[in-house]
Protein backbone atom coordinates (compact mmCIF):
# COMPACT_ATOMS: atom_id res chain seq x y z
CA UNK A 1 0.00 0.00 0.00
CA UNK A 2 0.83 3.51 -0.23
CA UNK A 3 2.38 5.61 2.30
CA UNK A 4 -0.20 8.40 3.52
CA UNK A 5 0.89 11.92 3.54
CA UNK A 6 -0.71 16.00 3.20
CA UNK A 7 -2.24 16.91 0.44
CA UNK A 8 -2.82 13.25 -0.65
CA UNK A 9 -6.76 13.45 -0.08
CA UNK A 10 -8.83 16.39 0.74
CA UNK A 11 -12.08 16.75 1.15
CA UNK A 12 -15.06 19.65 1.94
CA UNK A 13 -13.31 22.86 -0.37
CA UNK A 14 -15.97 24.56 -0.77
CA UNK A 15 -16.66 26.44 -3.98
CA UNK A 16 -19.27 29.70 -2.85
CA UNK A 17 -21.57 29.76 -5.28
CA UNK A 18 -22.33 26.09 -5.65
CA UNK A 19 -22.06 24.84 -1.98
CA UNK A 20 -21.97 27.87 0.15
CA UNK A 21 -23.82 26.31 3.26
CA UNK A 22 -24.24 22.58 1.98
CA UNK A 23 -23.46 20.04 4.79
CA UNK A 24 -21.78 16.95 3.19
CA UNK A 25 -22.77 13.02 4.54
CA UNK A 26 -20.72 10.67 4.68
CA UNK A 27 -21.07 7.38 5.81
CA UNK A 28 -19.40 3.67 4.70
CA UNK A 29 -19.74 0.67 6.14
CA UNK A 30 -17.65 -0.72 3.31
CA UNK A 31 -13.87 -0.10 1.61
CA UNK A 32 -13.35 3.60 -0.35
CA UNK A 33 -9.85 3.34 -1.82
CA UNK A 34 -8.05 6.16 -2.95
CA UNK A 35 -4.38 6.87 -4.87
CA UNK A 36 -2.52 10.29 -4.96
CA UNK A 37 -4.33 13.96 -5.36
CA UNK A 38 -7.83 12.98 -4.89
CA UNK A 39 -10.61 15.88 -4.62
CA UNK A 40 -13.82 15.70 -3.21
CA UNK A 41 -15.74 18.96 -3.02
CA UNK A 42 -18.48 20.48 -0.18
CA UNK A 43 -21.48 19.42 -0.18
CA UNK A 44 -20.68 15.44 -0.58
CA UNK A 45 -23.14 12.77 -0.15
CA UNK A 46 -21.77 9.15 0.02
CA UNK A 47 -23.30 5.87 1.29
CA UNK A 48 -20.54 3.12 0.70
CA UNK A 49 -21.88 -0.25 1.57
CA UNK A 50 -19.64 -2.08 -1.59
CA UNK A 51 -16.08 -0.88 -2.55
CA UNK A 52 -15.41 2.44 -3.63
CA UNK A 53 -11.82 3.00 -5.45
CA UNK A 54 -10.99 6.79 -6.76
CA UNK A 55 -7.68 6.79 -8.70
CA UNK A 56 -4.61 9.39 -8.70
CA UNK A 57 -6.02 12.76 -9.78
CA UNK A 58 -9.82 12.07 -9.24
CA UNK A 59 -11.87 15.15 -8.54
CA UNK A 60 -15.36 15.69 -7.66
CA UNK A 61 -16.90 19.19 -7.58
CA UNK A 62 -19.47 20.72 -4.97
CA UNK A 63 -22.29 18.39 -4.32
CA UNK A 64 -21.20 15.39 -5.77
CA UNK A 65 -23.13 12.08 -5.02
CA UNK A 66 -22.00 8.78 -4.55
CA UNK A 67 -24.57 5.35 -3.67
CA UNK A 68 -22.47 2.12 -4.05
CA UNK A 69 -23.48 -1.28 -3.21
CA UNK A 70 -21.15 -3.31 -5.15
CA UNK A 71 -18.28 -1.78 -6.87
CA UNK A 72 -17.48 1.80 -8.25
CA UNK A 73 -14.45 2.77 -9.82
CA UNK A 74 -13.29 6.01 -11.33
CA UNK A 75 -9.66 5.52 -13.05
CA UNK A 76 -6.89 8.39 -12.60
CA UNK A 77 -7.25 11.78 -14.22
CA UNK A 78 -10.61 11.88 -14.04
CA UNK A 79 -12.84 15.29 -12.96
CA UNK A 80 -16.48 15.39 -12.43
CA UNK A 81 -18.28 18.97 -12.22
CA UNK A 82 -20.76 19.61 -9.86
CA UNK A 83 -23.93 17.81 -8.83
CA UNK A 84 -22.39 14.25 -10.40
CA UNK A 85 -24.25 11.35 -8.93
CA UNK A 86 -23.32 7.55 -9.38
CA UNK A 87 -25.65 4.90 -8.04
CA UNK A 88 -24.59 1.30 -8.77
CA UNK A 89 -27.98 0.51 -7.70
CA UNK A 90 -31.75 0.95 -8.43
CA UNK A 91 -32.37 0.53 -5.07
CA UNK A 92 -35.57 -1.00 -5.52
CA UNK A 93 -35.96 -4.56 -7.46
CA UNK A 94 -38.72 -4.78 -10.43
CA UNK A 95 -40.62 -7.83 -11.19
CA UNK A 96 -41.55 -8.08 -14.95
CA UNK A 97 -45.11 -8.70 -14.91
CA UNK A 98 -45.55 -11.02 -17.91
CA UNK A 99 -42.63 -13.57 -16.91
CA UNK A 100 -42.41 -13.60 -12.60
CA UNK A 101 -38.89 -12.70 -13.97
CA UNK A 102 -36.66 -10.13 -11.42
CA UNK A 103 -33.07 -9.17 -12.30
CA UNK A 104 -30.79 -8.20 -10.04
CA UNK A 105 -30.84 -4.42 -8.86
CA UNK A 106 -27.20 -3.63 -9.12
CA UNK A 107 -23.87 -3.86 -11.27
CA UNK A 108 -20.62 -2.52 -10.94
CA UNK A 109 -19.76 0.78 -12.42
CA UNK A 110 -16.18 1.88 -14.17
CA UNK A 111 -15.33 5.18 -15.35
CA UNK A 112 -12.34 5.57 -17.68
CA UNK A 113 -9.01 7.42 -17.45
CA UNK A 114 -9.56 11.01 -17.87
CA UNK A 115 -12.76 11.17 -18.40
CA UNK A 116 -14.78 14.92 -17.88
CA UNK A 117 -18.32 14.37 -16.47
CA UNK A 118 -20.37 17.76 -17.03
CA UNK A 119 -22.94 18.98 -14.51
CA UNK A 120 -25.76 17.08 -13.33
CA UNK A 121 -24.82 13.82 -15.06
CA UNK A 122 -26.14 10.61 -13.88
CA UNK A 123 -24.02 7.68 -14.07
CA UNK A 124 -25.69 4.39 -13.53
CA UNK A 125 -25.51 0.65 -12.74
CA UNK A 126 -23.24 -1.26 -15.18
CA UNK A 127 -21.92 2.02 -16.91
CA UNK A 128 -18.42 2.11 -18.39
CA UNK A 129 -16.87 4.27 -20.38
CA UNK A 130 -13.88 4.60 -22.45
CA UNK A 131 -11.00 6.25 -21.48
CA UNK A 132 -10.91 10.10 -21.68
CA UNK A 133 -14.87 10.15 -22.65
CA UNK A 134 -16.64 14.33 -22.54
CA UNK A 135 -19.63 13.73 -20.99
CA UNK A 136 -21.91 16.80 -21.43
CA UNK A 137 -23.85 17.98 -19.46
CA UNK A 138 -26.88 19.05 -18.06
CA UNK A 139 -28.89 15.97 -16.77
CA UNK A 140 -26.68 13.63 -19.13
CA UNK A 141 -27.34 9.55 -17.89
CA UNK A 142 -24.83 7.02 -19.03
CA UNK A 143 -26.63 3.54 -18.30
CA UNK A 144 -24.24 0.50 -19.72
CA UNK A 145 -20.76 -0.13 -21.01
CA UNK A 146 -20.15 1.85 -23.83
CA UNK A 147 -16.61 0.67 -24.00
CA UNK A 148 -17.62 -1.47 -27.26
CA UNK A 149 -19.37 0.95 -29.43
CA UNK A 150 -17.66 4.48 -28.36
CA UNK A 151 -13.84 5.37 -28.82
CA UNK A 152 -11.49 7.01 -26.49
CA UNK A 153 -11.60 11.06 -27.03
CA UNK A 154 -15.25 11.36 -28.07
CA UNK A 155 -18.22 13.40 -26.48
CA UNK A 156 -21.06 12.19 -25.30
CA UNK A 157 -24.61 13.70 -24.23
CA UNK A 158 -28.35 13.59 -23.70
CA UNK A 159 -30.62 10.97 -21.62
CA UNK A 160 -29.89 8.60 -22.43
CA UNK A 161 -26.42 9.44 -23.11
CA UNK A 162 -25.59 9.72 -27.33
CA UNK A 163 -22.23 10.05 -29.55
CA UNK A 164 -21.35 13.76 -30.24
CA UNK A 165 -18.52 14.09 -31.69
CA UNK A 166 -15.13 12.17 -31.36
CA UNK A 167 -11.50 13.57 -31.66
CA UNK A 168 -12.07 15.78 -28.43
CA UNK A 169 -9.89 15.69 -25.03
CA UNK A 170 -10.41 17.54 -22.19
CA UNK A 171 -7.67 20.06 -20.40
CA UNK A 172 -7.19 19.37 -17.20
CA UNK A 173 -4.31 21.11 -16.35
CA UNK A 174 -3.83 24.10 -14.59
CA UNK A 175 -0.60 25.82 -16.42
CA UNK A 176 -2.00 24.70 -19.74
CA UNK A 177 -5.78 26.50 -18.71
CA UNK A 178 -3.42 29.59 -17.51
CA UNK A 179 -1.52 29.62 -20.83
CA UNK A 180 -4.56 29.67 -22.60
CA UNK A 181 -6.68 32.04 -20.95
CA UNK A 182 -4.19 34.87 -20.97
CA UNK A 183 -4.02 33.76 -24.47
CA UNK A 184 -8.03 34.52 -25.20
CA UNK A 185 -7.41 37.95 -23.24
CA UNK A 186 -6.28 39.22 -26.74
CA UNK A 187 -7.19 36.73 -29.31
CA UNK A 188 -9.96 35.64 -30.91
CA UNK A 189 -9.11 33.44 -33.44
CA UNK A 190 -7.92 29.78 -32.84
CA UNK A 191 -5.48 28.47 -30.30
CA UNK A 192 -2.88 25.84 -32.57
CA UNK A 193 -0.94 23.26 -30.19
CA UNK A 194 1.97 20.90 -31.46
CA UNK A 195 3.70 19.05 -28.76
CA UNK A 196 2.64 16.37 -26.21
CA UNK A 197 -1.11 16.14 -25.95
CA UNK A 198 -0.85 14.29 -22.82
CA UNK A 199 1.28 16.45 -20.99
CA UNK A 200 -0.45 19.36 -22.05
CA UNK A 201 -3.73 17.86 -21.01
CA UNK A 202 -2.73 15.73 -17.83
CA UNK A 203 -3.20 17.05 -14.40
CA UNK A 204 0.69 18.80 -13.59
Amino acid sequence: GKIVHPNMFTIGNMDPVRSDGCVSSISISGNVYYGEKVELRNGLKMNVSGTLILEDYTFVSDNGTFIIVDECRICKKTKCAFNVTFMDTDIHYMIDANTGDIRNNHKPIEIGIGNWIGGNSLIKKGTKTPDYLILAGPYACLTKDYTKDIPQYACMGGCPAKLIKVGLRHIHNSKSEHSLAEYFKSNIGLYHFEGDIDKFCSPN
